[in-house]
C-alpha cells in the first residue's frame, strides 16, 4: 500500500481523497468481522447496514482498484528520474514495495500464528455466546486446518493463495495480500506492456481491460469461490486468491491514473467499467468504483453537475484529503492486517460483562475501535515508518536515479 499524500504537498493532481477512502475501506473490512462475530443478522438485523457490513470484501476490491491506480500513477510521475523500460527501475519498485509491505506482515503473521490455539476458542466461544448455537467455521478458525510451520513458510513467501485451505489458515485477512504481491511482481512488466508507450493505446487498453476480464470469468470457472455453489473445474480454492481474480481492478486502477495524467482516453475508462458492469461485479464494488472516478475527475465534472451537488462533491472530498484522513491512511494497512485477531481477545473479554448483549456489543465495539487504531498507531510508528525510511535509504543508494527526458512534463512529486 502506497504511503499517504501529503495535503500540504499535493502533486499535480488532487488524489489526496484516496487516503480517506483507504481508512474508511480498512474499518468496513474491520466492522464486517465485528459484525460477523455478533452473529450478523441473526442476533443484530440491520436492514441495510447488515448487508453492507457482509460485503465487506467489497473493500478489499477497493483497496486493488487505489492500488493499481496508485502505482501506476507515481510510476508515471517518476519517468524522467526512473524510465520504465530500466531494469534497475524494476529493482527500485520491487524494493519499495518489499520495505513497505513485509515488515508489519512478517509480524502480524507470526504473531497470528502463535496467538491461533487460544483466539480460535475465544472465537468459537464469541459466536456461541450470542448465537446460542456451535459455530462451523470454514477458514482461518477451522479445526481441521490445524496450520503447521508449513503454513507458515507459504504465508511468508506470499505463496499461500496458491493453496486451498492455508490461503486464509492463519490470519484471515492475509489471503488478499498474495494476489497483491502478485500484482507487484507482474507491475513493471504490464505497465511497459501496455501502459508506457503512446503507440496503440487504442488498441493495448482495450485488450488488458478484456484479457483482465477474461481471467476473471475463468478464475471463478476452474478455482471456484466460497461464494459460488457450482464446483470448480480444477481446485476450489474457496477464496479468490491468486491475481487472475483480481487483475481487473487493479487495472481498472491503472487505466484511471494514466487518464488523469494524460487529461485524455476517457474511452479507456469507460470501457474498463462497461467490462465490470458485464461481469456482474458486486453492486457495492461498482458504487465504490463510481465514488472514486466521480471524486477523481471532479473537475471535468463540475461543468455537468448542479452547483449545490458539486458543493456537496468537493466538501466531501475535502474531508477525505484532510489531515485526520492522512493519518488514517497511515494507519490503514496495520490495521487491516491486525484486527481479526484482536477482535476475538477484545470481545471475548467483552462477553464475560454483566450486560445485556446490546450492551456488550456496544462495550466491544467501543473498545475494537480505539484499541486497533491505537496499536495500528504505535505500529506505524516503530515498524512501518521506520521500514519505510531503511528502504528508501537503500533505493536511493543502491540505484541512484539519472534524470532522463522523457515524453510527460509533469512534476514529480
Amino acid at each position: 500500500m502506497e504511503q499517504p499524500i501529503s495535503s500540504m504537498n499535493r502533486p499535480t493532481h488532487d488524489t489526496a481523497f484516496l487516503n480517506g477512502l483507504r481508512i474508511l475501506l480498512a474499518l468496513w473490512v474491520a466492522l464486517g468481522h465485528f459484525y460477523y462475530y455478533l452473529g450478523a443478522e441473526k442476533v443484530f438485523p440491520l436492514p441495510f447496514l447488515g448487508k453492507f457490513l457482509h460485503h465487506n470484501s467489497s473493500a478489499v476490491s477497493g483497496f486493488m482498484i487505489i492500488t493499481g491506480f496508485l502505482m501506476s500513477y507515481h510510476y508515471t510521475l517518476r519517468e524522467r528520474k526512473e524510465p520504465p523500460e530500466k531494469k534497475e527501475t524494476f529493482f527500485r519498485f520491487w524494493l519499495r514495495r518489499f520495505f513497505r509491505l513485509y515488515p508489519i506482515y512478517f509480524l502480524a503473521i507470526m504473531v497470528a500464528f502463535f496467538l491461533l490455539p487460544v483466539t480460535r476458542n475465544f472465537a468459537a466461544a464469541n459466536l456461541t455466546f450470542f448465537t446460542g448455537e456451535v459455530p462451523q467455521f470454514q477458514f482461518t478458525y477451522d479445526l481441521a486446518l490445524a496450520p503447521t510451520f508449513k503454513d507458515v513458510f507459504l504465508h511468508l513467501t506470499f505463496l499461500h493463495g496458491f493453496f486451498p485451505g492455508i490461503n486464509s489458515s492463519i490470519l484471515g485477512p492475509a489471503w488478499s495480500l498474495s494476489p497483491e504481491v502478485q500484482y507487484y511482481l507482474i507491475f513493471p512488466l504490464l505497465y511497459l506492456a501496455f501502459f508506457y508507450s503512446q503507440r496503440y493505446q487504442l488498441i493495448k487498453l482495450p485488450l488488458i481491460v478484456l484479457i483482465s476480464g477474461a481471467l476473471y470469468i475463468l478464475s471463478y470457472k476452474f478455482f471456484g469461490s466460497a461464494a459460488i455453489d457450482s464446483p470448480a473445474e480444477i481446485v476450489n480454492l474457496g477464496l479468490p486468491s491468486i491475481i487472475t481474480y483480481q487483475l481487473i481492478y487493479f487495472v481498472t486502477g491503472m487505466i484511471m491514473a494514466k487518464v488523469l495524467i494524460n487529461k485524455t482516453g476517457y474511452f479507456h475508462l469507460f470501457f474498463c467499467i462497461l467490462i465490470c458492469i458485464c461481469l456482474s461485479v458486486n453492486v457495492f464494488t461498482m458504487g465504490l468504483l463510481l465514488i472514486i472516478v466521480t471524486m477523481m475527475f471532479s473537475d471535468e465534472l463540475k461543468r455537468f453537475l448542479p452547483g449545490f451537488l458539486y458543493k456537496i462533491l468537493m466538501f466531501f472530498k475535502g474531508i477525505l484529503g484532510g489531515k485526520v484522513a492522512t493519518l488514517g491512511a497511515d494507519l490503514s494497512y496495520s490495521l487491516y492486517l491486525i484486527h481479526s485477531f484482536t477482535l476475538q481477545m477484545i470481545l471475548f473479554c467483552c462477553i464475560q460483562l454483566p450486560f445485556s448483549k446490546t450492551g456488550i456489543a456496544l462495550v466491544a465495539l467501543a473498545a475494537f475501535l480505539v484499541i486497533n487504531l491505537l496499536l495500528s498507531y504505535v505500529l506505524y510508528l516503530l515498524v512501518e515508518k521506520p521500514f519505510i525510511a531503511i528502504g528508501k535509504r537503500i533505493v536511493d543508494k543502491t540505484y541512484p536515479a539519472e534524470v532522463q527526458k522523457v515524453k510527460y512534463d509533469t512534476p514529480l512529486p
